[in-house]
């Protein structure tokens, strides 16, 4: 209803709804979008959650991020600033292939202590973690919102090609950095402001969370000693 109602306010907008997805592996969030990746025709794709609300600028907040970098790259520069471009990002890039933003939360008075714990923690503990992350150039990417350039995927065999991995968002923004291309967070947060709201919900989005990167990396060791 609510899509439908910016579709009839935005008519000149190319837009359409798909219902159903394809099963191309055992991630159910990248079937669920391959009809729309097949359906896509514009040069960037933008992947965000329905729980996930959207300010009127967010987009062009995201954009602006990753195309500004290119009208800036022949601006003067320290030696500094070069040297740690170069060191932050394993070398020289082509310029941005995907734009993050660090996962924080609306206002939930209605969910109380819940709702607190939740701000609390994106706010401080996993904020840190995350620019941290960000700003030494380590993978850190949530696949909440991401907004990504369509033929780096195409490259590496297309969104059905993260069918197969659970922990889709590091594995885009893996493809991202593998052909050259740079990762950067947006200005703006993803704000989550999901209806579920209560501690048992909060405590299981961790163990999750915990057990994907566990998983991950036990898969990485294993093919580096191979």
């Amino acid at each position: 209803m609510v899509v439908r109602s910016l579709m009839n306010k935005y008519p000149s907008v190319d837009a359409r709804i798909f219902i159903g997805g394809e099963n191309v592996g055992v991630n159910p969030k990248i079937n669920n979008m391959m009809p729309g990746y097949r359906a896509s025709a514009y040069d960037l794709l933008l992947v965000s959650d329905s729980s996930i609300m959207m300010r009127k600028d967010t987009l062009l907040d995201m954009v602006s991020t990753m195309l500004l970098p290119d009208l800036d790259r022949d601006q003067p520069k320290s030696r500094l600033h070069r040297a740690w471009d170069l060191i932050r990002n394993r070398g020289p890039t082509n310029g941005v292939g995907l734009v993050h933003q660090m996962p924080f939360s609306m206002d939930r008075v209605e969910f109380g202590f819940p709702a607190c714990l939740e701000k609390v923690y994106f706010g401080s503990t996993h904020a840190r973690i995350y620019l941290a992350a960000d700003f030494l150039g380590i993978n850190c990417p949530t696949g909440m919102s991401a907004l990504m350039r369509k033929n780096l995927l195409d490259n590496r065999g297309g969104m059905a090609a993260f069918g197969k991995y659970l922990a889709e968002d590091y594995f885009f923004a893996k493809a991202m950095t593998d052909q050259g291309w740079r990762i950067c967070i947006s200005s703006q947060p993803a704000w989550q402001n999901s209806a579920v709201c209560h501690l048992a919900h909060f405590q299981d989005r961790l163990d999750r969370y915990v057990k994907q990167i566990k998983h991950r990396d036990k898969n990485r060791t294993g093919r580096s000693q191979q």
